[in-house]
Parts: structure tokens; sequence; C-alpha cells
């Protein structure tokens, strides 16, 4: 095969569980990407009718940070998308062979795929593959490719016709494991494995065989040692096992940049999203503390009648000196009460904060991003 459509074909660049992605050209001699479906998905009428709407989405991409689409053939028996040709190394190959990416280089591509996870998602498409082979490094800056498209794969159960399951384990969300729905916020967790994996050279789900890492996906906290400081805590929020605590791709973006106030704004209206998360986590740690205050103010509040009234009983067998006492207890001013109960109120907290504390260090980022009122 030499020609497709309208463009000539040149070699190949890459195959995967999709399908088959040429270099080619178009008549005017301008270098194209064209990835072309594997045959047997091809023959899956639902999967046809997911991609043309995936398709269509992907063409409305604005061209921040990605390889964009150019044209898609969605009728007749090949399917195939044609994007622009980035040259350049991916983001895998380029780690493997010259290490880590440090300092603004690092920075650089956290802004840069935040900035193209805002205009996939600011088109209705989910990109569902995030990975380092997915992101290009080319000569004026990183550039993500090949999104929208593997989300018709979940008409057809994400596998392809041999049974391969569709994405890197490694790089999934757990929901997408679990079999859930397919949201923006799996593109999130994807972007928070993407950058430890090129500021440590490490995916932070390690894992030698498919059990393990799904296993270490849905179950563990990720592995970042030597990510930098600056960058941590965004990744670990994007980490979060439950999609409706990961920021949004354009709070991401907003905090990269320090536009830290829009943040705030676009997390209050994410219905279950950041702000709304942290508002939830502080209803149920205020609605536990006033549980226990409750319960502390009852007890203490029987202790002090209990005391006055015990204490006569009792004293009554040692006489007329120990009914003074209780008489003299129970006249005792309220305010030594309160004393008593607030420094009881006041250990309970301090026992609530620390049963949480490693809670509140997970969600320390949303404090900053809480929606300011007024």
């Amino acid at each position: 095969m030499n020609q497709i459509g309208r463009y000539r074909l040149l070699h190949v660049l890459g195959r995967g569980g999709m399908g088959t992605v040429h270099l080619a050209e178009d008549p005017a001699g301008q270098r194209v990407a064209i990835k072309v479906i594997n045959p047997e998905l091809s023959q899956h009428e639902q999967f046809r009718a997911r991609f043309r709407r995936e398709a269509d989405a992907a063409l409305r991409v604005r061209r921040f940070c990605t390889a964009a689409v150019l044209e898609a053939a969605l009728d007749g028996d090949q399917l195939y998308v044609v994007t622009e040709y980035v040259p350049g190394p991916n983001l895998e190959e380029a780690v493997r062979q010259s290490g880590p990416l440090r300092g603004s280089s690092l920075d650089a591509l956290a802004v840069s795929v935040a900035t193209a996870l805002t205009a996939i998602h600011g088109a209705g498409v989910v990109h569902r593959d995030l990975k380092p082979s997915n992101v290009l490094l080319s000569p004026v800056g990183p550039r993500v490719i090949d999104f929208g498209i593997a989300r018709a794969l979940d008409e057809i159960g994400g596998v392809t016709g041999t049974g391969e399951l569709i994405g890197t384990p490694r790089y999934m969300a757990p929901e997408v494991l679990r079999g859930e729905p397919v949201s923006a916020a799996c593109d999130v967790f994807s972007w928070g494995c993407l950058l430890a994996f090129a500021a440590t050279g490490k995916a932070p789900f390690p894992g030698e065989t498919l059990p393990s890492i799904i296993y270490q996906v849905l179950n563990t906290e990720p592995v970042l040692e030597g990510l930098e400081p600056a960058l941590r805590e965004l990744v670990v929020a994007s980490l979060a096992k439950d999609p409706a605590w990961r920021p949004t791709a354009q709070q991401l973006l907003d905090q990269l940049i320090g536009r830290q106030g829009r943040a705030r704004a676009g997390g209050a209206h994410r219905p279950g999203g950041l702000a709304g998360g942290h508002d939830a986590l502080h209803g149920r740690r205020t609605a536990s503390a006033r549980r226990a205050r409750g319960r502390l103010a009852s007890h203490v509040a029987r202790q002090a009648a209990g005391g006055a009234g015990g204490g006569g009983g009792a004293a009554g067998g040692r006489g007329r000196r120990g009914v003074g006492d209780a008489a003299e207890r129970a006249s005792r001013p309220a305010s030594a009460l309160l004393r008593r109960l607030h420094l009881d109120l006041q250990r309970v907290e301090r026992h609530l904060r620390s049963r949480r504390h490693r809670q509140l260090r997970l969600h320390h980022l949303r404090l900053h991003l809480r929606p300011r009122r007024g």
C-alpha cells in the first residue's frame, strides 16, 4: 500500500493495538502522520459510530501543545486519522536515553501537557491513553498526540479483537482499570503518572507483572522519591484514587503558572471536584468533631452532676464534714466546669487532628485552592 486517500505513504512510524501509524506526504509535499485503524476494529459497528464522534470532536481541539487532527476518514472500509507530523523523540525515549528531566525542562513539560489537556477537554474529548510515548519533544516544545481515538474502544470493552488491553496500566486511572466510565479526571491521573516518570525515570506504581501493576494502581500510594517539591503537591493531588478529588486540567495549569485565584474559582463550579471534594472532607471532619464534642459534653455534665450528688452520699458515712464538702462542691461557679469542658474538648480535637494528620497532608493542596467567598 503506497497511497491512502490523497496521501503518499513514506514509511511506518509505529504499530499499536489500535492500528499502524505511517509517515506520509500530501500533494503539496507537507508531511503528516496517518493512523490507520486495524481492520478487526473497523468491523464493529459500535466502534465505528463512536470513532466518528470522537474523530469529529478531535477536529475541534485547539492546537495548543497538541499534534492537530487535520482530517479523518469516517466511512468506508478503511478508517484513518491524519494529524500534523511532529519531529522529535517521544518522552519515554528521551528519558531512557538522557535521564530524567530537571528544572525548567520539567516545568515546561508539566505546563505543556496541562495546556494540551485543557484544550482537549475543552472540546469535549478525553485522551484516555496519555503516557510518555504519546508526548513528543519537538523542537518547539512538548506536543501531545493520539488523543481521543482510543475512547472509541470503550464501546467494545476497551480491548482489541485479539484481547489486548488498550492503554498502559502504569498510567491508567483506577476507575479505568475497574471498568468504570472514562472522564477527563482519568487524563489528570495520567498527567501525574507522566510527570513522575519524567522527573524520576520510573513510573510511580512499580511492578513487573500486569496483576502487580494493577494492584499497585488500585491500592497503594505512588512512589515519588526524587520528585521536585515544587511539583510534588500537584502530582499527589492528581493521583488521588477518587476522581472527584483530582483537580481539573485547567486547575493544574492555573496553579503551574501562578494563577491561583482562577484555580479556586474553577473548583467552586466543579460538582464533586477539587474544591467540592475538600468541602465534603471538611464537612465530615466537622461533623465528627461535633459528635465527639456532644458526647464529651454529656459525659462531663454527668460527671459534674454525679460528683456533686455522689460526693454528698459518700460523705454521709464520714459525718458532717463530708456533707459540708459536698455542698461546697455543688456551689462552685459554673465557670470552673466550663473551663474543664473546654480543656477536655481541646484534647479531643488534638486527638482528631492526629488521626487525620496523614489525610490532611494528602489534601494540603486543596486547602490552598479552596474557593474564597465574598
